[in-house]
Order: C-alpha cells, then sequence, then structure tokens
C-alpha cells in the first residue's frame, strides 16, 4: 500500500461515525455499515424460509463474494444457494470466493 493510499484510508476511517466498514481496493475505497441487528433478525427469518424448499444440491452460503469473468467487481450477497461442487474448493487464493452466474439464486 502506497503512502498516500494509507493516508486516504486513514482519513476515510476517521471521518466516519462508528459502525462503519473502509475497505481499499486497488484504487478504490469502499466504505460500509455494518448490518444492524434486525437486517440480520430478518436474513435468518427468510434463511430459514428458503431452507425449507431447498432443492437437492444446493447449499446456503452466506457472505460469499461471487465472482464473474464478464463483470469487473464481484458480489456479496448476504444470501446465495450454491451447488455443492462450487463451495467444494481447496484453493486458498480464492477462500470465501466462488464462481456465480447462472444457477446460483441470490438475496
Amino acid at each position: 500500500m502506497t503512502p498516500e493510499h494509507f493516508e486516504l484510508l486513514e482519513a476515510a476511517r476517521r471521518s466516519l461515525p462508528d459502525g462503519f466498514k473502509v475497505e481499499l481496493s486497488g484504487d478504490t475505497i469502499t466504505m460500509t455499515v455494518s448490518p444492524s441487528g434486525i437486517h440480520q433478525r430478518n436474513l435468518l427469518v427468510v434463511r430459514r424460509q428458503f431452507d425449507a424448499h431447498t432443492p437437492a444440491g444446493l447449499l446456503p452460503s452466506e457472505n460469499t463474494d461471487l465472482i464473474s469473468p464478464n463483470v469487473g467487481k464481484s458480489r456479496n450477497p448476504d444470501l446465495t444457494y450454491l451447488p455443492d461442487d462450487a463451495l467444494a474448493t481447496t484453493d486458498t487464493d480464492s477462500s470465501n470466493r466462488v464462481p456465480g452466474g447462472r444457477g446460483s439464486a441470490t438475496d
């Protein structure tokens, strides 16, 4: 990380109220708010409903980066149902990242 990037990142962190997360990816600074308790509760209620109807061979995955060769950025939905083989990886360079595309239902 260059000193200029570090200074920008620290300035962004200082300017935000508690509960926000600041990340630097390349030349992009991303600021997000942490999910609230009610958001997490709602997510768990929806997941319980989905789990009751999940087709065989699909597994729930929370907060997994979905990458696509046709899109410049990954997506990170709160809840995704993916084929079992998409989650069975030993590639440590892509931890918590799986291919996103047709056949995966996202939040």
